[in-house]
C-alpha cells in the first residue's frame, strides 16, 4: 500500500500527509500527537456492544519455543506476561499487554504460521468465560469483504440485531484502517494507527472484535485486555499438535492438557472403539464391526487407514469426526468416535 492510498484510507488530505511524514522523520514524538488526534473523534463516537454468543470457544496458537519456562504453567499459554518484551504489534503498543485469541483453532494457527518454524509443535490454547452468563462488551468493527455463511458473517448478523445504536459505516471505516497492510517506505505506520485506536477502544471495553484477513475473511480475531483475561476468562484445555505445516495438520494432536490446581495436567488419549459409528460412506461399503476389529490390530497390521484425533473445536466428552481409506488413500467413510483421556 502506499502512503496516497493509507491517506485515502484515513479521508485525510494532502496537508495532514505532509504534517505526518515530517513527523514520521523527526522522531521527536510528535507522530503519536499526530494519531491521536486523528483517532479521538473517531473513537469518541463509537459504541460497544455485548459479545455475541455467550457460549463461544476462543483459541490462541503458539510455537514450541525454547523461551518456555514451564509447560505445566498455564500463564504461558496467554498474554505474554514481561512486559518489557512486547514491542508494537497491530493491536497493542510498546509494553501493552492484550491476548490475541480466534473464533476457531484454524484460525488462530494462521494467524502465527511461520514457514521456518517446520519441525516444531504447536499449542492450541482453548478459552472460554468463566461465567457464560457475564456480559463482555467490545468495540465491533466491520471488514467489508465477509463471505456468506461463514462465522464472521453469523457474528456481524448478531452484532447488527443489537439494539444499540450501531454506526455500521463508522464501524467499517475504522476496520479498514484496523486490518491495513504495510505502507511502502513507512515500515509500522499502520501499526502505530491500528494499537492505538484498538488502545482507545479498550479502555472503554472488554475486547476488540475484528475480521481476521488470515482466514480470508471467514472468522474473527478477538483481542482481550489485560484484567478481563486474568478475572474473566480461563483455559479449558491445551493441545499439543505434532508438527502441522498447515492448517490441515492441525488434528494431529499427541496430547492433551486439562488445568488442575493452577497447572496444567497432560494426557495422551485413545480412540473407544466400541464408540466408533459411521456417519457417511464413500463408493465401497465398509461395516462398523470390521472397522473396530481392523483399529483394534497393532498399526502395523491394520488394513485400513485412519485420522482418528481429537477434534479441538469439540469438548473433549463429545464424538469426535474422523476418516477412514484404504491402503491405497481412497476415502471409505467418515466415523463418529469418543477418545479416553489416560495419564501419560
Amino acid at each position: 500500500m502506499t502512503i496516497d492510498e493509507y491517506m485515502s484510507l484515513l479521508g485525510k488530505d494532502e496537508a495532514f500527509k505532509q504534517r505526518l511524514i515530517e513527523a514520521w522523520s523527526s522522531e521527536d514524538g510528535t507522530i503519536d500527537d499526530i494519531i491521536n488526534s486523528y483517532i479521538e473523534p473517531l473513537t469518541k463516537t463509537m459504541n460497544i456492544v455485548p459479545l455475541p454468543f455467550k457460549n463461544a470457544h476462543f483459541y490462541r496458537a503458539r510455537y514450541d519455543s525454547d523461551n518456555w519456562t514451564d509447560k505445566n504453567d498455564l500463564s504461558q499459554y496467554g498474554y505474554i506476561h514481561n512486559a518489557e518484551v512486547i514491542s508494537l504489534f497491530r493491536y497493542n503498543k510498546d509494553h501493552e499487554q492484550v491476548l490475541y485469541t480466534s473464533t476457531s483453532p484454524y484460525t488462530a494457527f494462521d494467524e502465527i504460521f511461520d514457514h521456518n518454524k517446520n519441525g516444531k509443535n504447536v499449542y492450541i490454547s482453548k478459552w472460554r468465560k468463566k461465567n457464560c452468563d457475564k456480559v463482555l462488551c467490545v468495540y465491533p468493527t466491520i471488514y467489508p469483504e465477509v463471505p456468506k455463511r461463514s462465522i464472521a458473517e453469523r457474528y456481524y448478523e448478531a452484532l447488527l440485531c443489537n439494539p444499540v445504536n450501531f454506526d455500521t459505516k463508522l464501524s467499517r471505516k475504522v476496520g479498514l484502517i484496523l486490518e491495513a497492510e504495510c505502507i511502502d517506505n513507512y515500515d509500522e505506520l499502520n501499526y502505530k494507527f491500528s494499537s492505538a485506536i484498538a488502545s482507545k477502544f479498550l479502555l472503554g471495553s472488554d475486547a476488540l472484535l475484528t475480521v481476521s484477513k488470515k482466514s480470508s475473511n471467514t472468522e474473527l480475531n478477538v483481542t482481550f485486555k489485560k484484567d478481563v483475561t486474568d478475572n474473566d476468562l480461563e483455559i479449558q484445555a491445551v493441545y499439543e499438535v505434532e508438527n502441522p505445516t498447515c492448517r490441515n495438520e492441525l488434528n494431529r494432536v499427541c496430547k492433551i492438557g486439562i488445568p488442575q490446581d493452577g497447572h496444567l495436567k497432560w494426557y495422551r488419549y485413545e480412540v473407544e472403539t466400541d464408540t466408533i459409528k459411521i456417519i457417511k460412506y464413500g463408493q465401497l461399503k465398509i461395516s462398523a464391526p470390521d472397522i473396530i476389529t481392523d483399529y483394534s490390530k497393532r498399526k502395523s497390521l491394520r488394513k485400513y487407514k485412519y485420522t482418528l484425533y481429537p477434534n479441538i473445536n469439540l469438548a473433549i466428552t463429545d464424538c469426535h469426526i474422523g476418516l477412514v481409506y484404504n491402503e491405497c488413500g481412497d476415502y471409505l467413510c467418515t466415523v463418529l468416535f469418543k477418545i479416553r483421556l489416560y495419564e501419560n
